[in-house]
């Protein structure tokens, strides 16, 4: 069983590769069809503009469903297989498998996928649903390698916590928001259109503004519930609160800098990167740097 249970993990892999390499040979056919050879010489406008409405999407206002419909079923098989395989380790345990690095992971990776199946306006950008792909995969990666232990072992009476569940799930689905954030915010700094990145500058606070709601409810409000049921207090300074807390108040200075000061899109692209690292950093550095209550 345990061999069936880890294997899903690896056919996810598989899928979200293929979907990524779908998206490549896609991608290249796209550019391919916008640059005909005899438009290398007295066409070159028209096929720079093309390839500029190829770049944000525009070319087709169904792209998703059309062109990359097969990276489409394939991402939702992954996700529906991380799903499964969540859901088999959780009857094994008895308990929901969401309490150590590993099973935290994989679920990370998953609601990502899950993102950005539901966000329509992240699929308009094929370069940004490539990115967050990405992303998805390499996360589902980690978990895999051994970097990160495998175990399905029980959770401590500490661990059996509703609030528990609710501050673990709703943190990482708003870490997920942040991850579409992220890959926006580089595609933004990179792109010269301004049409794009103005594109990509609203998927970027949209995506700030979903996650930030519910990372505030995750890690802080129902972390802090958690913690005075298991530990008696509802904050404690440990390194990764502390992170925790540096992570939403450099999202908080990105809202103000976009919704309060209207600052330049570069500014906050700026703001959203940076938040995702400290917000990576609260997640992989705390623990291999500082010693804390919290398993991952």
């Amino acid at each position: 069983m345990n061999i069936i249970v880890s294997g899903s993990v690896y056919v996810a892999l598989a899928l979200l590769a293929g979907s990524l390499l779908y998206q490549l040979w896609a991608g290249a056919r796209r550019r391919g069809r916008y640059e005909p050879a005899g438009d290398a010489a007295a066409g070159g406008d028209t096929a720079i503009a093309a390839d500029a409405a190829t770049a944000t999407g525009d070319t087709a206002g169904d792209g998703e469903s059309r062109g990359l419909r097969p990276a489409s079923i394939l991402r939702t098989a992954a996700a529906v297989l991380i799903l499964i395989h969540l859901i088999a380790l959780s009857l094994m345990r008895g308990f929901p498998a969401i309490t150590a690095q590993y099973e935290a992971l994989v679920l990370f990776a998953g609601l990502v996928l899950f993102v950005v199946q539901v966000a329509p306006r992240v699929r308009t950008i094929p370069a940004l649903v490539g990115v967050v792909d990405l992303l998805a995969f390499l996360l589902l990666a980690l978990s895999s390698s051994p970097l990160v232990p495998y175990a399905i072992t029980p959770p401590m009476p500490a661990l059996r916590s509703g609030w528990m569940i609710f501050h673990i799930v709703l943190a990482f689905l708003g870490e997920a928001f942040f991850t579409v954030a992220f890959g926006a915010s580089i595609l933004l700094l990179l792109s010269k259109s301004d049409q794009r990145r103005a594109r990509l500058d609203r998927i970027t606070y949209i995506s700030i503004a979903y996650g930030y709601a519910l990372f505030t409810l995750g890690a802080l409000v129902f972390g802090a519930i958690w913690a005075y049921q298991a530990w008696g207090r509802y904050w404690g300074w440990d390194p990764k609160e502390t992170w925790s807390l540096i992570t939403w108040l450099v999202y908080s200075v990105y809202l103000h800098l976009r919704f309060v000061r209207k600052r330049s899109r570069k500014v906050s692209a700026i703001a959203s990167i940076v938040g995702y690292l400290a917000m990576m950093f609260t997640l992989f550095g705390v623990n291999w740097l500082y010693a804390s209550v919290h398993s991952y």
